[in-house]
């Protein structure tokens, strides 16, 4: 399976959450989330790009 990537900008226009300061909170925090654990975040030199799909399934796995 291929993993769509996409900015956190373009993240923030397509979603109204979490809103793109609540992602870059998750990002900071990814080692303590359980996000870290996953290959949902990638970084580029200083850019970060996430799985649009694959963070909505982290959270719904979450949410439980």
């Amino acid at each position: 399976m291929t993993k769509e990537y996409i900015t956190l900008q373009e993240y923030d226009e397509r979603h109204t959450w979490p809103t793109i300061h609540g992602l870059r909170h998750l990002i900071r925090n990814i080692e303590t989330n359980g996000l870290g654990e996953t290959d949902i975040i990638a970084r580029v030199g200083r850019r970060i790009l996430i799985d649009e799909k694959g963070f909505m399934e982290w959270v719904g796995k979450r949410r439980k």
